[in-house]
């Protein structure tokens, strides 16, 4: 189970290898929030703000309702500073927080889990805020009788969620509207055997890939990466497994941009070895190359994070725990698009630092976590700031040149007429954000010219043309960096 396996990250050791043609980021500032007593916060559902600034999602002891835990929520601006939190809890409930998801009109909506002594009343639960993080509503959701483990949920292009877990051993995947209303609920594998879900994103040709692990397949019963692809009404497309009879389990899983998967997630040997591993696979789940990251030990090495830059290189965040379970920190590792290891660096302080790394408009990486080598508390929450990353020529040190990192938002989305577009530019040169419809036809183009590296924004009116859902490509020096699906609605 994963709530068991995140336990254990409260303590790590990691080592610090270093590429002298690469110059790594360094800190720009680190800041914690929270009180006297332990406030967790995983990363992996935490994410910046169009504005620039962080949004936090975790559970707390500090502050809420009262015991066991509250979800805790943060709101910080670009240079780490509180602007708001918020608790979410009721006495006698166990409420964990997983992931925060921006709304079309400035609010969030938090995602969280309900859990109960009585396993077979867990529930999953979303509770819409406005800006301020003031509850305005919520929902739950529960299979009945059955136990229910949430582990992440997304923002679908409809303005819907997709959420991942387990239910009863089973691998879930759960689609709701934008109400929060269940469109389906779907379970895979089962039948006894321990199976379970960890990560969801939607895919660029519509439909869902979602990651965990799978035993109920195997004749051993070994462990294996398990990745499952469905339709947008969750139907099984096909599915496959990743395992070398050791013990795999995958955490994270991203879309490359030729259409294939990175998978990543932490693993064991027989003889009780961390190591994490990273696979790579084609569109149909092929694998193309697998990359080991050796722990050393009897610890846990586990991958929270993966991006790819416009230019191909992979950035993989690891959460590393030692064997001696004294210490954790969190390493950055830049690799090519072969899986080869260009540089890797770490973060953290003399005890225990875990969280997931997220990459910001200025070629730099936020790293959003938990930490007790600094703060008030027990563990707080942690947010770091990296500087952006640079490269080393003949004459030294270049200026700051950008991870290769462009994002762009929509606001509202789903939108009536008119929707924003703020988008981020991790360098300078000439910029095109065009929309296309669904058989790929170009409906309008909003920009067109250089721009300067930064924050900028496209708005675009779609009346005149037929409700549905479009695409936003964003494009730099004729290279698509971007793109955003927008739904407009009459």
């Amino acid at each position: 189970m994963r709530r068991c396996t995140i336990c254990l990250f409260a303590m790590l050791l990691v080592l610090l290898c270093v590429v002298p043609l690469f110059a790594q980021p360094g800190v720009a500032w680190n800041t914690t929030f929270g009180g006297p007593d332990g406030d967790w916060c995983w990363g992996i559902g935490s994410r910046q703000t169009v504005d620039g600034g962080f949004i936090m999602i975790g559970s707390t002891e500090s502050e809420g309702a009262g015991e066991p835990t509250d979800i805790l929520l943060v709101r910080a601006d670009e240079d780490g500073t509180e602007l708001w939190s918020a608790t979410f809890g009721r006495p006698g409930q166990w409420e964990e927080g997983v992931s925060v998801l921006p709304d079309g009109d400035g609010g969030y909506t938090v995602c969280g889990f309900i859990d109960m002594e009585d396993p077979v009343s867990d529930s999953l639960v979303f509770i819409r805020t406005d800006a301020n993080g003031v509850e305005l509503s919520r929902v739950t959701h529960s299979a009945v009788g059955g136990y229910n483990e949430f582990n992440g949920a997304k923002r679908t292009s409809d303005g819907g969620i997709i959420a991942v877990g387990e239910l009863d051993d089973y691998f879930f995947l759960l689609r709701l509207d934008g109400d929060l209303e269940i469109l389906w609920w779907e379970t895979f594998g089962g039948d006894g055997i321990d199976d379970d879900g960890f990560d969801v994103i939607e895919l660029s040709s519509g439909g869902f890939a979602g990651v965990g692990y799978n035993r109920s397949s195997s004749a051993n019963e070994d462990q294996d990466f398990w990745l499952i692809v469905v339709d947008g009404n969750g139907a099984l497309q096909w599915d496959a497994t990743y395992g070398d009879g050791n013990e795999q389990e995958a955490s994270v899983v991203l879309e490359t941009t030729d259409g294939g998967f990175l998978i990543g997630g932490d693993a064991a040997d027989a003889e009780g070895n961390a190591y994490a591993w990273l696979v790579r696979t084609e569109s149909e789940g092929t694998v193309i190359w697998d990359h080991t990251f050796p722990g050393g030990g009897a610890g846990i090495w586990d991958i929270f994070s993966l991006y790819e830059d416009d230019e191909g290189s992979l950035y993989i965040g690891i959460v590393a725990v030692p064997e001696d379970l004294e210490q954790a920190d969190e390493l950055l590792y830049k690799l090519d698009s072969g899986g080869n290891e260009v540089w890797s660096t770490t973060y953290g302080g003399d005890r225990t630092d875990l969280g997931a790394f997220v990459p910001t408009g200025d070629g730099g990486f936020a790293l959003l976590g938990a930490t007790n080598s600094w703060g008030f508390g027990d563990m707080d929450f942690w947010l770091l700031k990296t500087e952006p990353l640079t490269s080393v020529g003949e004459g030294g040190l270049t200026d700051a040149l950008p991870a290769g990192f462009s994002v762009i938002d929509a606001y509202p989305n789903p939108f009536n007429s008119t929707v924003r577009l703020p988008f981020s530019l991790h360098r300078a040169g000439g910029v095109e954000v065009m929309v296309y419809d669904i058989l790929g036809r170009r409906v309008a183009t909003l920009l067109r010219g250089a721009l300067a590296a930064g924050r900028h924004e496209a708005v675009w009116s779609a009346d005149g043309l037929a409700a549905g859902t479009y695409l936003v490509r964003l494009s730099l020096d004729g290279k698509t960096v971007a793109s955003r699906r927008v739904s407009y609605v009459k």
